[in-house]
């Protein structure tokens, strides 16, 4: 059934106005309620246009979409700006080794499948909500699902974590809902679906991801009341726009970054780069195999302006850095008996440091935190399974907050 809106708005000619193109890949959390419909509604009353369609079968899960034909068709069916991925509403929830069987390796192909279909179409998943009294059929044997706090930090968890495991964003809709819980009645009668309450929800915060813009003045559909859809309305623009790196909203299509080495300069692009321009101190060069790895080797101390610019079919990007040549890199201070082995790895490294207590991440080349776990003890083992290819930061950090830094390649 379509959803009308019971507030009529004459919209002007918009020169901002923005046509997004989305797929939604799901079950009956994106059919009930014409979720999709909804969100269109929802950018039409903001001056803007969504196109989109839809694969959402009940109680379906990405195992399944994977090889159903329906859904494949519409992946490459057009060139969507994002498609949206919603798994089946208890499986992330799961104890993880669950977890890692029967969703994690789907979602990954599901993003293959997108990417290989269009390159520049971004997967974008749908973090759904806790049910409101628990899941009732699995507590009994998983008890951190008995509750729906439980529940719902395990769905955040493993959103967070398939985003992450696949360089997508999050639509955080269970993060909202969680926070608007006592402003609006969400739920359908059976605690599990949502209401119009919890659908204008949703498509609220999927506005503000896709458009990139707060969703407060929206039109909203008959049931709800005004008082109701402004407190929907600005939980979704505090919760999307208030942690845009937890989302993973932080990584662009397209960038290009460079990193400056003890002995090295490293120059990284985004997957879908087709070559990239390097200039040092003017002097140009073409490149088409990422990372580059400049060594200085032959180059005089001294200062020197390296400038990136990759062209890919999502876009350009560039990057400008002032390099100082003198051995020292990004390395101030040396960390005695700080190793890690092997490196290059492909599955796992072990790291061994004289700081015994405090934590290890591991950024990739544009910033972003990809790993983060204690130290344990002299000597950590760290899986990095999960990381594409490419060069990355690993830092040591101690509790009273001295940090030191190596590089680690992860090969195939």
């Amino acid at each position: 059934m379509r959803i009308l809106f019971s507030l009529l708005l004459v919209i002007s000619l918009n020169a901002d106005a923005t046509t997004i193109k989305s797929l939604f890949i799901g079950n009956s959390y994106t059919y009930y309620n014409a979720l999709p419909n909804v969100v269109s509604d929802v950018a039409t009353s903001m001056g803007h246009s969504l196109i989109f369609d839809s694969s959402a079968p009940g109680g379906y899960t990405f195992n399944q979409h994977t090889s159903n034909a329906t859904t494949l068709q519409k992946i490459a069916a057009d060139e969507w700006d994002f498609v949206i991925l919603q798994e089946q509403s208890q499986i992330p929830s799961f104890p993880l080794s669950q977890v890692e069987q029967d969703c994690f390796p789907f979602a990954g192909q599901l993003c293959n499948l997108i990417r290989e279909a269009n390159p520049c179409a971004r997967p974008l998943f749908y973090m759904t909500w806790g049910r409101e009294n628990g899941d009732s059929q699995n507590c009994a044997n998983w008890p951190p699902v008995c509750t729906y706090d439980g529940m719902q930090e395990l769905l955040t968890e493993r959103y967070m974590q398939m985003a992450t495991d696949n360089d997508a964003w999050v639509a955080p809709v269970g993060s909202v809902w969680q926070s608007v819980m006592a402003d609006a009645p969400l739920y359908a009668a059976d605690g599990s679906h949502p209401s119009i309450h919890g659908t204008y929800l949703a498509a609220c915060t999927f506005f503000a991801v896709m458009f990139n813009e707060s969703p407060v003045g929206a039109a909203y559909p008959d049931g709800v009341t005004a008082q109701q859809a402004l407190a929907i309305q600005e939980a979704a623009n505090e919760v999307v726009f208030g942690n845009l790196e937890m989302w993973n909203m932080n990584v662009p299509m397209v960038w290009t970054t460079i990193s400056s080495f003890e002995d090295e300069v490293v120059i990284d692009a985004s997957a879908t780069t087709l070559s990239v321009e390097v200039s040092i101190n003017g002097e140009i060069t073409q490149y088409a195999d990422f990372p580059i790895v400049i060594s200085t080797e032959g180059y005089d101390n001294g200062e020197y302006t390296f400038t990136a610019s990759s062209t890919s079919p999502c876009g350009t990007a560039a990057d400008t850095e002032t390099i100082v040549i003198d051995n020292t890199g990004v390395f101030d201070a040396e960390l005695e008996g700080f190793s890690i082995h092997p490196n290059p790895a492909s599955t796992a490294v072990r790291v061994k440091t004289s700081i015994a207590n405090g934590e290890l991440e591991i950024r990739n080349m544009s910033g972003q935190l990809v790993h983060r776990q204690k130290l344990n003890g002299n000597q950590s083992d760290i899986s990095i399974e999960h990381l594409p290819r490419g060069i990355y930061i690993l830092r040591v950090s101690s509790d009273e907050k001295e940090q030191y830094n190596q590089k680690l390649i992860v090969s195939y």
